[in-house]
């Protein structure tokens, strides 16, 4: 019995497919799972996102009070470079950049979240952001509205993941369980991981493909690319993509046969384990990736580009895979949540 909260995460659209996860596989092991923030229960679900130090310092003060178990699920690669510590960052920015990402990202860290929208500290931040932002765009090799736009986001991007692997850093010591939602999300091997779980098997429906993800520069190259090879190849297949993407939200489901999934950038070199599970289940598509990393099981349930671009693939092979991913899943999340009940307070 927990109490899932979800105070932390000021916008939910981003959760809203792990929140579904959890809710499926509480369920499946007979925990009750409170979504309210709210304490009915002595033990706590957290879904990583603690970017506000204040925050962290009130749930640790309530926790030691009232004698809390804290169960915190993690969501986000940490990485660590000549930068420092982050999440996501796959790639070194230069020293400059760098430093004014630190100091960014420890102003909002130590700002609580209810004053971040504050025009004071808007200027502020923009003030800071200018410089490196303006040198940015002026070395971009072609200046286009998209171009600028995307490379904004990245900076805020950036900082953000900053802010939160502080506030992950800091609030992982309070907690009583750590449980990870991919394998690599640290080189800790013997951390706890929960695979996403699928209740049937799925052969395409239709010829229709959406497109899976967040617009980014490369994901827009990568459909173009994966769209002009479907007419080359004189592929009967309809692919709903129009130059932009646009992010899905529940609870309006629409039925695919398959589902492109490009990565958000060209140094992205882990698999998305939540967004195959999402098309698969939420939108009975057979997921496509470019490529497979072989660091998560649930990848397998996929095809790859080339795969689906030569038909190299049979509904046999999808439907032995999805039956061999569900069996395996399904015996690793039990030995998890056998670990969950015994940590619960009565």
């Amino acid at each position: 019995m927990l109490n899932l909260y979800t105070k932390n995460h000021p916008n939910k659209t981003g959760i809203s497919d792990f929140l579904i996860i959890l809710k499926l596989l509480f369920s499946k092991h007979n925990i009750k799972l409170n979504p309210s923030d709210e304490e009915v229960y002595k033990n706590y679900a957290f879904i990583d996102e603690f970017s506000d130090y204040f925050e962290i310092l009130s749930l640790k003060k309530k926790k030691d009070e009232r004698g809390l178990t804290y169960i915190l699920f993690s969501t986000e690669f940490e990485t660590e470079n000549g930068n420092g510590k982050s999440f996501n960052q796959f790639k070194e920015t230069n020293i400059i950049e760098a430093r004014i990402i630190d100091l960014v990202s420890l102003l909002i860290f130590f700002t609580p979240k209810k004053l971040r929208n504050f025009s004071l500290l808007g200027k502020f931040s923009a003030l800071i952001f200018f410089p490196i932002i303006l040198f940015k765009i002026l070395h971009l090799k072609k200046i286009t509205y998209d171009n600028i736009v995307n490379e904004i986001r990245e900076f805020k991007r950036r900082v953000y993941m900053k802010v939160r692997r502080k506030g992950f850093d800091l609030f992982s010591n309070e907690v009583d369980l750590i449980i990870k939602i991919h394998p690599l999300l640290n080189k800790n091997e013997d951390d706890f991981v929960i695979y996403p779980p699928i209740s049937d098997y799925k052969t395409p429906k239709n010829k229709k493909i959406k497109v899976s993800g967040t617009q980014t520069n490369y994901r827009i190259k990568q459909c173009r690319e994966f769209k002009l090879k479907i007419k080359n190849k004189k592929l009967n297949y309809d692919f709903k993509f129009n130059s932009k993407i646009s992010f899905q939200t529940q609870p309006k489901k629409e039925i695919f046969g398959f589902s492109y999934q490009p990565a958000q950038t060209s140094i992205w070199d882990k698999s998305n384990p939540v967004k195959i599970w999402r098309d698969f289940v939420l939108h009975d598509a057979i997921p496509i990736v470019d490529r497979k990393f072989n660091d998560h099981p649930i990848e397998n349930i996929a095809i790859t580009r080339n795969e689906f671009l030569y038909q190299k693939y049979n509904n046999n092979q999808l439907l032995n895979e999805q039956k061999l991913y569900k069996n395996n899943s399904d015996k690793l999340n039990k030995l998890v949540f056998e670990t969950i009940k015994k940590s619960l307070r009565k």
